[in-house]
């Protein structure tokens, strides 16, 4: 990695905090990134974190179906709120018009990290907790055998062609949720060379 840039650098992408599980839309955007500060927009109003208050700092990815596979830099605090950063759109889709700022983002904030002598205390880890990916798991299973062992098995009984579209179906939707168990199995990483989530 090259040394960090000196001046602000604003991205025009979606920040979230993790308290609030669902909603219709995002309305927050904007992030900029200096030398000893991170500043998102939460709530309608600027949030500046200083890095040092920056306990760990997490890239993964979720992938939704029809959408595509979306990459996510979750940002914990010492005092233990996250906020997340990522590269869907205000539907909180995968948009490729966002990739190109999500990972320059993802490249300036550990350069500035690492100049700023911040990443020696934060923790950089890749994909999801162990737990999280346990229940993936478990989830995946179930989803296999209801949306593609059990029309197989259909399909073997009543001989009826047709059942080949369920099967695809239970396919197209279980391939994108095996995707992502195998991309995100639980890491750390070196904040010198942060690994790509978005493809």
């Amino acid at each position: 990695m090259d040394d960090a840039p000196s001046a602000t650098a604003h991205y025009d992408l979606y920040a979230r905090t993790t308290e609030h599980r669902f909603v219709w839309r995002f309305k927050d955007h904007g992030v900029t990134v200096e030398d000893d500060s991170l500043s998102l927009v939460v709530g309608g109003q600027w949030l500046r974190i200083p890095f040092d208050r920056i306990l760990s700092v997490t890239l993964s990815s979720n992938a939704i179906p029809r959408s595509g596979t979306i990459g996510q830099c979750t940002i914990q605090l010492v005092s233990g709120r996250r906020y997340v950063v990522g590269n869907g759109n205000d539907q909180g889709l995968a948009d490729g018009r966002y990739d190109g700022p999500y990972r320059r983002f993802v490249d300036d904030l550990h350069k500035r990290l690492i100049a700023n002598g911040a990443a020696g205390t934060i923790r950089f880890t890749s994909g999801y907790s162990e737990a999280r990916r346990a229940f993936l798991i478990a989830a995946l299973v179930v989803s296999i055998a209801f949306f593609v062992v059990l029309p197989l098995i259909l399909l073997l009984i009543v001989r009826d062609l047709k059942i080949l579209g369920v099967l695809a179906a239970g396919a197209a939707f279980v391939w994108p949720v095996m995707r992502v168990a195998g991309a995100n199995r639980p890491g750390l990483y070196s904040p010198r060379n942060p690994p790509d989530f978005v493809e």
